[in-house]
């Protein structure tokens, strides 16, 4: 009689640990699915990050350019 309370037991025991088991893996596989996304975002974000650097660096050099070409015709027209 306690030989079957015990297997009764370990039983529900197993079947408890089963349904937990189901319920982690259903969490585990959303993460992965989250996880997926979010690497996605980030690749985008470091496009973007990427993209403003170089326009931010053309916007700083390109007046700049500008300006020194414009002074180099100054100098020259004085010259001449």
């Amino acid at each position: 009689m306690m030989y079957a309370v015990v297997v009764r037991s370990s039983t529900q025991a197993v079947e408890e640990q089963k349904k937990l088991e189901a319920t982690l893996s259903v969490e585990v596989d959303g993460a992965r699915v989250r996880i997926s996304e979010i690497q996605t975002e980030m690749e985008s974000v470091i496009e973007q990050l990427g993209e403003a650097k170089v326009s931010q660096y053309l916007s700083r050099t390109v007046p700049l350019t500008n300006s020194a070409y414009w002074k180099l015709i100054a100098v020259v027209q004085c010259i001449s």
